[in-house]
């Protein structure tokens, strides 16, 4: 484990080249895209993750956005393929969780701008790139933050841990306790022993410490692929945090809540679902 653990983060700019039909879930485009730039430099640990089945990835993905819109399909909404438009700019994000797994990234990436890139039949112009990195030491909103909204960018899959011979219950509504405890759960598989939260209580807390001001919440069904249809929400929640004696458990949550800005809440973060932007909010 890293002694200053941090988080890598690359905002990619493309442009295709003509116009591209590509699946009803973006992030199938950005993880195409990855494997062509990543596999330049041969067989890595970011190249492997993509593809296996760990729980708990080192290497994040978003859909590719249009402006602030995920180019995601909703069931019963349009048809069920999309369209990449030549000419036009277009983003995707990839996030990744360890300083070794920053270093292959960044490799990957040297003298990036202007590539082109092969993707569904086609292919695109990378025109830009952005990179940020931030320790998870200095993770955390404001101490003075009394209300927090939660927007969702991307539909959030958020479950009961799962029950041998019981069915999977999807939860449509952003329940604290369900939050704050997947990201501690997350948290502490990628941090170092020195910051590992060890409140067992915080996510039972964090249901009383977290209190719906207002919300505008949707359930969604997502168009995956041809069989997949995962149930999720979408929309805004604006949440009090409450006084607590507990000044350490209060900081635990601020900072579990600005690291969802960026591995997500919820289920198949991985694949880009549950992105959400987590802000100090004055009413």
């Amino acid at each position: 484990m890293d002694v200053n653990p941090c988080i890598v983060k690359a905002v990619f700019t493309f442009t295709p080249t003509s116009n591209i039909v590509i699946p009803p879930f973006s992030t199938k485009v950005t993880k195409t895209l990855m494997f062509r730039l990543l596999g330049r430099e041969g067989p890595g640990r970011l190249l492997t993750q993509l593809f296996s089945a760990m729980r708990y990835k080192k290497i994040l993905l978003s859909p590719v956005f249009a402006g602030r819109k995920p180019l995601i399909k909703l069931d019963g909404v349009g048809g069920s393929l999309q369209t990449l438009l030549m000419g036009r700019n277009y983003t995707f994000n990839v996030t990744v969780l360890d300083s070794a797994s920053a270093v292959e990234l960044v490799d990957a990436l040297a003298n990036l701008d202007g590539i082109t890139l092969n993707v569904f039949n086609s292919s695109v112009r990378l025109s830009s790139l952005e990179i940020r990195a931030i320790r998870l030491v200095d993770l955390g909103l404001p101490p003075e933050t009394e209300y927090i909204s939660l927007c969702t960018l991307t539909p959030v899959l958020m479950q009961l841990q799962p029950v041998a011979k019981t069915p999977i219950r999807n939860i449509l509504i952003p329940i604290p306790s369900l939050i704050v405890g997947s990201l501690m759960d997350h948290w502490n598989h990628n941090t170092h022993q020195d910051l590992v939260i060890k409140d067992a209580g915080l996510p039972y807390s964090s249901f009383f410490l977290l209190r719906e001001v207002d919300y505008r919440i949707s359930p969604v069904t997502v168009y995956y692929d041809e069989k997949r249809r995962p149930r999720g929400f979408i929309g805004r929640v604006l949440y009090h945090l409450a006084p607590t004696r507990k000044q350490k458990r209060r900081r635990n949550i601020l900072r579990l809540l600005d690291y969802a800005n960026y591995v997500g809440i919820g289920k198949s973060r991985t694949m880009g679902f549950g992105m959400v932007s987590v802000k100090p909010f004055k009413p």
